[in-house]
Formats: structure tokens, C-alpha cells, sequence
């Protein structure tokens, strides 16, 4: 009577074991859980992933400063490193292309002192606002009597302003001239091309608004 009753419950412990038995890659042979429902314990699959360790997520530093002139109606970010920008109402052209006298301008960044004519100026600047239209400033970038002197590079378009950027081979500048939606035009100019990333972040923020 003793083998008869090992019998049956030996076959009863393999069928009860067999249920818990993983599969090799470490999921039990169970039912997949059913995405779009609530399953056991009220948690859903999309619920549940949630749950997973992430890395950290660290907030990212304020890295610029944002720079308003109401008289012009010009503001603009700027690298938080840089010295205080400055303002001249009226300055004196450097002999750029497209540049006159008595524009207003920005000067941002630091000095800058030229070892071959001792000349001083800042490693950038903003300029405007010029009489300028974007179809003929491109034209003349690109004219056969510019050649050499003017380099056309890109053109893309800000939430503010269409952009025309190109280069002065000989001085070694590249400029953004910006056309603004209502006339005006702001040319910023850069000296170093380590500041080409700084000089396109400035691009897009400028933003012309309504003077007080």
C-alpha cells in the first residue's frame, strides 16, 4: 500500500513543478501579459516599464545671458562668459563690406589686437541697421567683381529674419547679414572662427521687437 501512495504523489510534485519551470531567457513560461489591459496587481505593461532604473538626469547649466536694448529693439543670447556687451549709437565704419559710417553697433567678446597694423577691435560684433535688400546683397557676394574678395557660404532663415552668411577671404571675417521682416537689416561679423558656433546661436535668437 506504501509504493501504490508514493506513486501518485511523486507524479503530482513533477506536474506542480513543471508550472514554475523559466524559460533560458529568464522569463517564466507563463502567459504574456496583455499591453492595452490591466493584469495581475493592477499594473499594466506600459505601467510597469516606467519603473526601470534611467541615469540621472541632471539639469543642464544656464550658459547664456540675454541681451535687450529697448531704444533699438534688438535683443539677443549670449554666452554668459562674455564680458558686458557694448553699445555704440554711432560708430565708424572698419572698412567691411557692406559697412558704413554712423551705424549702430554691438561689440561682444574681447579685445582683440591685430599684430600687423595694431589695429584694436573685439572678436565680435552686431551692426545695423543698413538699407539693404537680400537680393541684391546676394548678387553682389556673388558678382565676378567680388570674386576673391567675397565668399557666398549658406543662407538659412530664423524665426525672425532671412540669413545670407559669407565670408572676407582676405581679412579672414565671416558675417551674418539678417534681414528682418520689416526692413530691418543687422550684420554680425566674427574675427575667429572658434566663435562660428557662438556667432550662429546669436543669429538665431536676435529678435526684433516693437520699440518702446
Amino acid at each position: 500500500m506504501k509504493k501504490l501512495l508514493f506513486f501518485p504523489l511523486l507524479f503530482l510534485t513533477v506536474l506542480v513543478s513543471g508550472c514554475t519551470i523559466k524559460a533560458p531567457n529568464g522569463q517564466s513560461n507563463q502567459p504574456a501579459l496583455n499591453p492595452g489591459a490591466n493584469n495581475s496587481g493592477g499594473v499594466s505593461l506600459s505601467e510597469a516599464t516606467t519603473s526601470i532604473p534611467v541615469p540621472e538626469q541632471r539639469p543642464v547649466p544656464i550658459t547664456k545671458r540675454t541681451y535687450s536694448n529697448e531704444e533699438l529693439g534688438v535683443s539677443f543670447n549670449y554666452p554668459k562668459e562674455w564680458p558686458r556687451p557694448i553699445f555704440i549709437a554711432k560708430a565708424t565704419s572698419d572698412g567691411s563690406y557692406f559697412d558704413s559710417n554712423d551705424q549702430w553697433e554691438i561689440r561682444l567678446g574681447d579685445l582683440y589686437k591685430n599684430s600687423g597694423d595694431g589695429t584694436v577691435k573685439y572678436f565680435l560684433s552686431i551692426r545695423g541697421f543698413y538699407k539693404q535688400e537680400e537680393k541684391k546683397a546676394i548678387a553682389e557676394i556673388n558678382s565676378l567683381k567680388n570674386k576673391g574678395s567675397l565668399s557666398m557660404i549658406e543662407q538659412f532663415k530664423t524665426k525672425q529674419a532671412a540669413a545670407v552668411v559669407y565670408g572676407e577671404p582676405a581679412t579672414g571675417a565671416k558675417n551674418i547679414m539678417l534681414f528682418g521682416k520689416n526692413g530691418e537689416v543687422v550684420k554680425i561679423q566674427s574675427i575667429d572662427t572658434k566663435l562660428d558656433a557662438d556667432m550662429y546661436g546669436i543669429a538665431r535668437t536676435l529678435d526684433f521687437f516693437t520699440k518702446k
